[in-house]
């Protein structure tokens, strides 16, 4: 069985240590990015992406790529600390019909293990 990937789009690299350093060296692998080239070359390529970290206030919205680049089959967990800008990500997500997504604000005391506890429950279905 391949390795999870959750593709975490967002300019905080540091953001997403502690997750890496949850996880180890099970399930799931955390990737960082936040260039356009780079999420399509991760969405488009031979990876098997089992879930999304999104970002709002990027170079490269996180509208954006929840309006125009993210496939609806993936979970995705809205790690913004922008209210409005989760918010509005949450709208589009729910617009299009995502089949799994949340809002988890990075800001949260604990918020790596909530991201996780979501992924495991949406790769359960």
């Amino acid at each position: 069985m391949s390795k999870k990937i959750i593709l975490c789009i967002d300019d905080t690299p540091s953001r997403y240590e502690k997750l890496s350093k949850m996880a180890g060296d099970d399930d799931p692998m955390i990737i960082v990015c936040c260039r356009l080239e780079e999420v399509t070359f991760y969405l488009e390529g031979p990876y098997q992406i089992h879930g999304i970290c999104l970002d709002h206030d990027m170079p490269v919205e996180g509208t954006y790529f929840a309006r125009q680049i993210l496939p609806t089959y993936y979970p995705v967990a809205i790690t913004s600390a922008n209210l409005v800008g989760a918010r509005n990500i949450a709208e589009i997500l729910s617009e299009r019909s995502f089949d799994s997504f949340t809002r988890i604000s990075a800001t949260l005391n604990g918020w790596e293990t909530r991201v996780i506890e979501f992924f495991n429950r949406a790769w359960e279905k």
